[in-house]
């Protein structure tokens, strides 16, 4: 009797992982829904477990997994902070900062060297106009960069706590570069989608959207959608032509270097820093 038990556990739990392994194979494909030249979004499903989900003005990728008849959708982030740095001969003891973050993160940075140091915000409150680039020129050489983002919670109160991110200075780079993505990038989630009759149904009360084959990708659009779908974007090099190198229009040899990534050297939980009134940058084009 108990081995008449065993069989049909054994054959049941046979039964159970085919399909899953069928469902596996069904959901792979492209997903694309398109209302507008500004809405539209695409969900691209991998047969390594890889995902991408492509949409009006960025790309947010990371692993997926079959959940009955839901498939769901677990995003990889990205570093809240990343620093590049390089040196410049002609800057002699001048450094320069050119800060790359998005404003509504209110990003707060020190670089003085100091036990209990001020932050100074890169922004104004209510910034809302922006002409990139922004330089902050020292004349000092950055030993050290301490970076947190103002955090409020919903009824608008400053929270009493900060992550401070400590970046080291030991190649004594005198050009940093200093990248901060939006909340979509660096705040992971998990999502779950109905998959049913080989669509994919994005919300609950949404119509579900056809699948293509992979194969419809064009083979430029598929090898950068994969790499995307595998790697961070930010190499340990950075490169003149590639996203987040500043712009030159006829750039000198020393300005077409390459920059080098600073790892985070501490990071950590403290009570709120001490905040400056003044931020190094005003960005308004109308009152809020």
């Amino acid at each position: 009797m108990i081995k008449k038990h065993l069989l049909i556990c054994f054959l049941l739990c046979g039964f159970l992982s085919s399909a899953q392994n069928e469902l596996e194979k069904e959901i792979v494909g492209v997903y694309q829904k398109r209302q507008g030249p500004d809405d539209f979004t695409m969900v691209v499903i991998f047969p390594d477990h890889r995902y991408i989900v492509g949409y009006f003005g960025g790309m947010q990728k990371g692993i997926w997994k079959m959940e009955g008849d839901f498939v769901s959708l677990t995003q990889e982030t990205e570093p809240a902070f990343v620093l590049y740095g390089r040196k410049r001969k002609s800057f002699g003891e001048k450094t320069t900062i050119s800060y790359n973050v998005e404003a509504s993160n209110r990003v707060l940075v020190n670089w003085e060297s100091t036990a209990n140091p001020s932050f100074v915000p890169v922004f104004n409150e209510g910034a809302n106009c922006f002409s990139y680039p922004y330089v902050q020129s020292l004349k000092q050489e950055v030993q050290e960069l301490k970076l947190t983002q103002l955090r409020q919670d919903y009824a608008g109160r400053t929270q009493d706590k900060s992550e401070i991110f400590q970046f080291k200075n030991p190649e004594a780079f005198n050009e940093l570069l200093l990248i901060n993505l939006s909340s979509q990038y660096t705040r992971g989630k998990t999502q779950k989608l109905l998959f049913k009759e080989e669509e994919l149904f994005l919300s609950p009360d949404g119509d579900g959207i056809a699948k293509r084959a992979l194969e419809s990708l064009t083979k430029e659009d598929k090898d950068f959608i994969s790499h995307f779908s595998k790697n961070s974007l930010f190499k340990e090099e950075l490169r003149r032509g590639e996203e987040f190198f500043p712009y030159y229009e006829n750039p000198k040899p020393e300005e077409a270097q390459v920059f080098h990534r600073i790892s985070v050297n501490k990071k950590g939980s403290q009570s709120m820093p001490k905040v400056k009134k003044t931020s190094l940058f005003i960005a308004e084009c109308e009152k809020n």
